[in-house]
């Protein structure tokens, strides 16, 4: 092995120590644990709130020589559009990122790192290599749920970001076969075969292996091991003890109780209290609740009862649980478990006749021919050989670790000076006298100065507005910036001044500014920077809004003077949520020429659209779903004005978003589904109580479709939320008023 000079961070929201952890929390104690044993660098960037003090769990890592950096920062209340939880966690971690970092390992769910590979992509300094390890995406863990996303926003965003890291990574890794498969089934874009690993679990056992346990002739006891909840199958346990009792009840006659060991969840059933108090009356058998043990705790309960205990395990959807891995290991423990996800791949073909098919039936079957034959013998029992799988990480780690290493030594940052492309600057303009010298202005002190600008006026109906026009195309006259009035001095809206416009250029980007905005010093510069070097169609970016008629910053200075009303941080290319909101960025963007021209530009198919808004949203619908690169630039590059009486807060939300539906009919119709777009887009502003919209029998409409109970149970849920974050608030109060 070579040296292990090189830094590894692990950015996890699921960690040993500071939470009750999951199997996140787990592959990363593991995985840390072997790293170190091996002499490499390991840091941990904790990214969600501490349930326990620091104190109680810190020397569990300065023991192992690990750093821990715990990078959460609370939401903030208000003032950022498009600042989704993963956005502003994978803001924090991006931030306390060490500046020597060279690899880094994350997961799939919740997309902890998707700012940092966003970042990445437009800088061409070195970064750290980044390894994605796909543990449990949300769609996945819905789907083990078995519940229907109920906020369509919420779960399209964050499904997307899980995307796009694993996609920008640079190797992706799969504890089992069948994850690997899945996400390739769920149309995940992954990076190359020889990038994408399957390599199981590292893993250490509890204890050394102990003797094994005598026999005993029958079980004595069931034990349900795993989170009490409709995945893990408890649903499942009840259905096939039903059918053992309807059908071969003798099966169950030696056992004594029943135990379910696991963290609480969520099952049809209700708490997990009221599934002990079902078990208990239908099969009347006692049933005891195992839920506030620790990984390693529970594996000593089951450890002390391997004799006469047999364990159960029937997720009906699963990754490679550490539950089944810690069982198979532990001496003379019987366990079944179902033959989803990679469970069969951890006991292997030893382990066949432990596998059963995750339905109530064929769980009842084995069940009851194991109750009925009795403990087996080690030789009839799978286990994990995480021996073989500790090795497959190592190896694994040791050639990121050499790519890093090649990284370094063959990518020395770029200067985009001597090859910044040339851009046209296209500006629509309308009555906005009061504004255009400020967006001009703008763009005479940009640190880069190699484009071309060519202002469009769409017939302005005020004079002064004309006159200025005028006087503006002298003044730039020695600039060579174009000043055009619309031919025959008919206003056509936006679209089709900004279509005029790009065609009036050569240059390779073209980049759309408002008169109204005012771009950022560094907007053309970071822009065509930004393009050049990930090899995008087409860059939308942050965006800061500002109110009043003064310019939002000192052009000379750079120094911001106007009160910033909100961010708007665009999510990108997810063509899913652009069917409901505008995902993918302002008109203020930069694209190739090319790919502006073959889509056409902007639509002005329909003499209506001059008349009303919504073309930035339908031109990039159209752009991602003709399969066209678009992504954000994550940095605030334009002031956006805010205005009461724009175009956009002027028209019909109705008819602005009915052009954007117009774009995805055109897909749908091929499957003679483009009729429902008007149904999937009410049901979207029901769940977020049409804002804006003019609708006033919210309440009727809850009272007529929701339960009672479903309300009364809502409501003590939010109570007892708020209720939750009373200390917190407190604190923050005090801590102000000190």
């Amino acid at each position: 092995m070579t040296s292990p000079s090189l830094k590894t961070v692990i950015i996890s929201p699921d960690i040993v120590g500071p939470i009750r952890n999951g199997g996140i929390g787990t592959f990363v104690h593991h995985f840390t644990r072997l790293l170190r044993q091996h002499g490499h660098t390991v840091t941990l960037l904790f990214t969600v709130p501490a349930e326990v003090p620091r104190a109680r769990w810190e020397s569990l890592y300065t023991d192992l020589g690990v750093e821990v950096i715990h990078a959460y920062e609370p939401p903030p209340a208000r003032g950022l559009t498009g600042n989704y939880p993963f956005v502003h966690s994978s803001s924090v971690a991006a931030r306390h990122l060490p500046p020597d970092t060279d690899v880094v390992y994350t997961q799939d769910w919740q997309a902890h790192s998707f700012l940092s590979l966003r970042t990445r992509r437009y800088h061409s300094r070195p970064y750290p290599l980044f390894v994605n390890v796909l543990h449990s995406s949300t769609a996945w863990l819905q789907a083990g749920m078995e519940l229907f996303p109920d906020d369509a926003e919420a779960h399209l965003s964050v499904d997307f970001a899980e995307r796009y890291v694993a996609r920008h990574s640079d190797f992706v890794v799969s504890p089992s076969i069948y994850m690997r498969d899945w996400v390739r089934g769920q149309g995940w874009p992954l990076p190359p075969e020889e990038r994408v690993r399957v390599l199981g679990y590292p893993f250490f056992p509890a204890a050394p292996a102990a003797a094994p346990v005598p026999a005993v002739p029958r079980f004595k006891r069931l034990v349900f091991f795993g989170r009490l909840e409709t995945r893990k199958g408890i649903e499942l346990l009840i259905d096939g003890l039903r059918i053992i009792q309807q059908e071969r009840p003798a099966a169950l006659h030696g056992i004594e109780e029943i135990v379910l060991l696991g963290k609480p969840g969520l099952s049809r059933y209700g708490s997990i209290e009221e599934v002990q108090a079902l078990l208990q009356a239908e099969l009347h058998l006692p049933t005891r609740l195992l839920t506030d043990l620790d990984t390693y705790a529970a594996q000593a309960y089951l450890a002390a009862h391997a004799a006469d205990s047999l364990v159960l395990l029937p997720s009906l959807v699963d990754n490679l649980p550490f539950a089944v891995i810690e069982a198979s290991l532990i001496p003379g423990l019987n366990l079944i478990c179902s033959a989803h996800g990679g469970m069969p791949e951890i006991l292997g073909a030893a382990g066949a006749d432990q596998c059963f098919m995750p339905y109530p039936r064929s769980l009842a079957h084995t069940l009851a021919a194991w109750l009925e034959s009795g403990p087996r013998p080690e030789a009839q029992r799978g286990h994990y050989n995480w021996q073989a799988r500790n090795q497959d990480w190592l190896d694994f780690h040791e050639e990121v670790c050499t790519h890093a290493r090649q990284v370094k030594q063959t990518a020395p940052a770029i200067s985009f000076s001597s090859q910044r492309p040339s851009v046209d600057i296209c500006i629509p303009y309308f009555n906005h006298e009061k504004y255009l010298p400020q967006t001009l202005a703008a763009l005479e002190h940009q640190t880069a100065q190699n484009f071309n600008v060519f202002v469009v006026n769409d017939a302005s109906t005020r004079p002064e507005a004309n006159t200025l026009f005028e006087t503006l195309a002298m003044r730039y006259a020695e600039r060579g910036w174009h000043f055009i009035n619309q031919p025959d001095n008919e206003n056509l809206g936006l679209s089709h001044t900004r279509n005029l416009a790009a065609a009036q250029g050569s240059a390779e980007y073209l980049l759309f500014v408002d008169s109204d905005n005012v771009p950022a010093p560094n907007m053309v510069e970071r822009f065509t920077e930004a393009i050049t070097h990930s090899r995008d169609d087409c860059l939308t970016s942050y965006l800061q809004a500002f109110e009043g008629d003064a310019p939002p910053y000192n052009p000379t200075t750079g120094e911001v003077t106007a009160r910033i009303l909100y961010t708007y941080l665009p999510l990108g290319n997810c063509p899913e949520l652009g069917l409901f909101i505008n995902c993918f960025g302002d008109a203020n963007f930069i694209i190739r020429r090319e790919v502006f021209q073959a889509l056409g530009g902007f639509d002005t198919s329909q003499p209506h659209y001059r008349y009303i808004t919504g073309e930035d949203h339908a031109f990039l619908a159209r752009l991602t779903l003709a399969g066209y690169k678009l992504d954000v630039l994550p940095e605030h590059l334009f002031f956006y004005r805010y205005s009461s009486t724009s175009l956009f807060r002027s028209t019909s939300h109705y008819q602005n978003l009915a052009r954007v539906h117009e774009v995805y009919k055109e897909g749908l119709s091929r499957a003679g589904l483009e009729s429902f777009l008007p149904s999937f887009y009410g049901v979207y502003l029901r769940s977020l109580g049409n804002p804006g919209m003019h609708f006033n029998n919210d309440v009727t409409w809850l009272a007529n479709r929701v339960p009672w109970y479903a309300l009364r149970d809502a409501f003590w849920l939010k109570f007892t939320k708020h209720l939750q974050r009373l200390p917190a608030a407190l604190g923050r109060r005090v801590r102000r008023v000190k």
